[in-house]
């Protein structure tokens, strides 16, 4: 009886501790919405890194070349996100290039963005992200495949995730099978969306009554 409860105790622990759960829409996302708008408009180069606030938090900005471009579909980027959605992008031509968001001040415990590689590119990619928490502890990776067209229709695959733990940073970035650069660096995100909110280890909480109910049953069982 005591090492059934101990199990139930270990399990609903564990999945508590369990890694990043893969997002494929905003659903769940709720608590924040950041419109890259608010740096600036389309054209504009942010040097990074730079920072901006949104209520009690901050959300840094930074690339490994030092920059990043406000871009907007249909203006000065042709891909399939929606017409005149605001882009956060990185400058075309910087091979092997990673986009990373970084939060303070804030728990954020889910978070995504549609994705895609360079304006222009057409096929098929995958769009990559990691997730870091305190210390730069690695909390996972998650991918997503996508198949790029000039569209404008907004058919740009989603790449998100939440966590139990807080996610301190993430690091974006794609491939798109170029075998001299197996990570391309081009890319551009839509309105990053956030969840505050720590999400229930459902899995365990609705297997926990049944693991119950059991343990309840053996008590009954005549000796």
């Amino acid at each position: 009886m005591r090492s059934l409860a101990a199990g139930l105790v270990c399990l609903i622990a564990g999945a508590a501790h369990a890694g990043p759960v893969q997002l494929y829409d905003r659903s769940t996302l709720t608590s924040q919405t950041i419109a890259w708008s608010s740096f600036g408009t389309p054209g504009t180069d942010l040097f990074t890194p730079v920072s901006m606030s949104f209520g009690a938090a901050t959300l840094a900005i930074r690339s490994s070349a030092g920059i990043a471009e406000l871009r907007q579909q249909g203006t000065d980027f042709a891909g399939n996100f929606d017409q005149g959605d605001a882009l956060l992008s990185l400058p075309d031509g910087y091979k092997s290039d990673v986009l990373d968001l970084k939060f303070s001040g804030t728990a954020v415990y889910g978070l995504g963005a549609q994705i895609e590689p360079v304006s222009g590119y057409t096929g098929a990619f995958t769009g990559m992200m990691k997730l870091y928490g305190a210390n730069n502890a690695l909390l996972g990776e998650i991918s997503v495949a996508g198949d790029a067209t000039t569209a404008g229709d907004d058919s740009a695959v989603f790449l998100g995730a939440r966590s139990t733990i807080p996610i301190s940073y993430v690091t974006f970035f794609v491939d798109e099978g170029n075998p001299f650069f197996p990570v391309e660096g081009d890319l551009a995100i839509n309105e990053l969306s956030l969840s505050e909110t720590v999400p229930e280890p459902a899995s365990a909480l609705l297997l926990a009554p049944v693991l119950l109910a059991f343990a309840g049953l053996r008590r009954a069982r005549p000796s």
